[in-house]
């Protein structure tokens, strides 16, 4: 039941297609899922199975009828695992046109070159596409950080990586960690500072500093 609701959400854009308008609501439905659940091509292979000659539907109906059908659906399921109304399909589009590459290879009814060259065709202005907007987006970030620089000039202290100025609080805080890093002593105590790490997770016998506690899951000072 759940495909057959599924089907037909899918093929309320082909309203006025000749398969809708020619063949019985119940042969439709039944059209319908052997599309879906088949694997890309196959179309020749419906058309004859289910007879739509004899409805007075022609291939070439049947062909864009299926075509749209498989697309809208493809597109509610992306939809679905989004839980976005308009997903963005820019950097999802050249992983669907690769998988369509794949499909083709493996399942079309025609081995012709010039069907894997526009697909390829595709793939490539796909991934175009995604180079363009991930460029767009790094511009935007550059000037807006720079937008930062311009209303904030004095920087004092440096800047974080998205342009604005750190305070003095957290100024110190970087370098208090910096000093930890490098030097292992805490500046507030004067304290070594024993840093955790897959070779030697906990400090060495007799150690009286402090364990960083953010490497070592929350622990504090070793008495």
């Amino acid at each position: 039941m759940e495909g057959d609701e599924k089907a037909q959400q899918a093929v309320e854009g082909d309203s006025r297609s000749s398969v809708v308008e020619r063949v019985p609501e119940s042969i439709r439905r039944m059209v319908d899922e052997s599309i879906l659940e088949s694997p890309s091509g196959g179309y020749k292979k419906w058309y004859r199975h289910w007879g739509l000659e004899g409805y007075g539907v022609s291939f070439t109906a049947f062909y864009m009828y299926a075509r749209g059908l498989r697309q809208r659906a493809a597109a509610a399921h992306l939809r679905e695992m989004t839980g976005e109304p308009q997903a963005d399909f820019t950097e999802r589009l050249p992983g669907l046109v690769a998988q369509r590459i794949a499909e083709q290879l493996a399942y079309a009814d025609s081995d012709r070159p010039i069907d894997l060259q526009r697909l390829l065709g595709c793939y490539r202005i796909a991934l175009d596409a995604v180079r363009r907007k991930r460029l767009a987006e790094a511009e935007a970030e550059k000037a807006a950080i720079e937008e930062r620089k311009r209303r904030t000039p004095v920087a004092r202290y440096g800047r974080k990586e998205d342009g604005t100025p750190y305070t003095h609080a957290e100024f110190l805080k970087t370098l208090h960690e910096a000093v930890a890093d490098i030097y292992g002593v805490d500046l507030d105590t004067g304290q070594e500072v024993f840093h955790p790490t897959p070779e030697q997770p906990t400090p060495p016998p007799g150690f009286k500093g402090i364990v960083r506690a953010e490497d070592a899951g929350g622990a504090g000072c070793v008495e």
